[in-house]
C-alpha cells in the first residue's frame, strides 16, 4: 500500500488552492466569518460576492450554528448571494419568527422570480396581526419592482394608500409602481469603460428609487453629471470644482471572474437628505441584470 507523507500532502493541498481561486475565496469568507468580535455582514459582502454560489454550502452550515449571531450573519449573506441554492437553504432552514430569515428570504427570490416567489412577496408587502416587518417590506417592493411583477400592482397601491403620504414605504411602493409600469428601460451614453458600463446601464434600467424626478445627477466619483432624456441616460465629464445637488456616487467591487457586482449607491438629494442602496448584480449569458436591492440607510 502507497504511503502518503506530510510533505506530500501539504503540497497536494497547497496545489489544490492555487488550481482553484474559488476555494480560496470560500476560505477568506470563512475564516472572516469566524473572526472573534464584532462582525458586521455589511464588511463581509464583498468576500460573499467573490465567492458567489460557492458559499452557499459553508453558509447553510451556519444556519445550524448554536450562536445566534452567526446564524443570522449566515441568512444575511444567503440572501444578498442569492439564487437557487441560496433560497432553497434559506426556506429549508426559514423560522417564522425571525425578521432577519424573512428579509433575506425578500431579498433572494428577486434572484429567480417564480408564481411561488412573486406570491410570498406581495404578501410581505403587507403587516399581518404579528408583525409589521418595515425592512421586509421595504425589500419585498423592491423585489417585486427588479421582478416587473405587474400581478403585484394591486397590492403596491393598497400599501402606497395604506402607508400615507409621508412614509418612506409609501414613496417606495409608488415608485416601484412606476419601475413596474414603464414601456422602456434606461440606457446610457458616454466615455465609461467596461464592464462598468454595463453594470450602470443595468441599474439605471432597473432604477435607483429617488431619482424619478430629477433630469441631472452630479456623480461626485465619475467627477462629472449624469443627465436624463426621455430613457437616456448621457454621462458627461464636468470639472466644476464645486459639489453640486442631487448628488450621487457608485462604489463598484466587481467579484474576479466579472461575473458578479456589489455596488454601493449614494444618494444625496439635496444636503443632509438622501439614501443609501446596496445592489447586487450577476452577469447572464452576457447581460448584467440587478440580482437584489436593499436601503441600507438614510439621511
Amino acid at each position: 500500500m502507497k504511503k502518503f507523507y506530510p510533505i506530500t500532502i501539504s503540497l497536494c493541498l497547497l496545489w489544490a488552492v492555487h488550481a482553484n481561486p474559488q476555494y480560496n475565496r470560500v476560505h477568506q469568507l470563512r475564516d472572516a466569518f469566524n473572526k472573534e468580535g464584532n462582525v458586521n455582514s455589511f464588511d463581509l459582502l464583498p468576500l460573499a460576492i467573490d465567492a458567489g454560489k460557492d458559499a452557499v454550502p459553508y453558509l447553510k452550515q451556519m444556519l445550524s450554528s448554536k450562536d445566534n449571531e452567526k446564524i443570522e450573519r449566515a441568512a444575511v449573506l444567503l440572501g444578498y448571494i442569492g439564487g437557487e441554492e441560496a433560497i432553497i437553504a434559506l426556506k429549508e432552514a426559514h423560522k417564522s419568527e425571525s425578521e432577519v430569515f424573512h428579509w433575506a428570504l425578500c431579498k433572494a427570490v428577486a434572484s429567480r422570480g417564480n408564481k411561488e416567489d412573486v406570491s410570498f412577496l406581495i404578501k410581505a408587502l403587507l403587516p399581518d396581526a404579528s408583525h409589521d416587518w418595515w425592512e421586509s417590506r421595504l425589500t419585498a417592493a423592491f423585489s417585486l419592482g427588479i421582478l416587473r411583477a405587474k400581478d403585484s400592482v394591486p397590492a403596491l397601491i393598497r400599501a402606497a394608500k395604506e402607508a400615507g403620504e409621508s412614509d418612506l414605504y409609501g414613496f417606495v411602493a409608488e415608485e416601484v409602481i412606476s419601475w413596474i409600469q414603464s414601456e422602456q428601460a434606461s440606457h446610457i451614453v458616454g466615455d465609461i469603460s467596461q464592464p462598468e458600463r454595463d453594470i450602470y446601464s443595468a441599474i439605471f434600467a432597473n432604477g435607483i428609487f429617488g431619482i424619478r424626478n430629477f433630469i441631472k445627477l452630479f456623480d461626485c466619483n465619475l467627477h462629472g453629471q449624469w443627465i436624463r432624456q426621455q430613457n437616456l441616460w448621457a454621462f458627461q465629464k464636468v470639472d466644476s470644482g464645486r459639489r453640486e445637488y442631487p448628488e450621487i456616487s457608485f462604489n463598484i467591487h466587481l467579484s474576479p471572474d466579472e461575473n458578479r457586482a456589489f455596488v454601493v449607491i449614494d444618494l444625496l438629494q439635496q444636503p443632509n437628505q438622501g439614501y443609501i442602496y446596496n445592489y447586487v448584480l450577476r452577469k447572464i449569458d452576457s447581460n448584467w441584470r440587478v440580482w437584489n436591492i436593499s436601503l441600507r440607510g438614510g439621511y
